[in-house]
């Protein structure tokens, strides 16, 4: 197995995702924004959740429905327009 699972999966602008966070992505539609649910690293946990091609992370959209995303397509906070300005921000702390 690899040490895949032991490093913080990053978004868009290298910053780490962790539980409870806010995301958001474009999509075609917008954008799709929630908390993060649940972060999926190994084949084990993808399975048993339903997720396919891990890692995925795992948050509940402004509309309610639950979706997965890629982490490398996410930023943090609500507006993925931004450039990521929350993502910086945190960097700077």
């Amino acid at each position: 197995m690899s040490d895949i699972a032991e490093l913080p999966l990053r978004d868009k602008d290298g910053v780490p995702i962790q539980i409870g966070e806010m995301v958001s992505s474009r999509h075609r539609t917008g954008r799709q924004f929630g908390n993060v649910v649940d972060i999926v690293v190994t084949e084990e946990e993808a399975k048993k959740k339903g997720v396919a091609h891990p890692p995925k992370v795992l948050f509940k959209t402004q509309t309610g429905k639950m979706v997965q995303h890629n982490p490398n397509v996410l930023v943090h906070g609500g507006n993925p327009w931004e450039e990521g300005s929350e993502s910086k921000a945190k960097e700077q702390d």
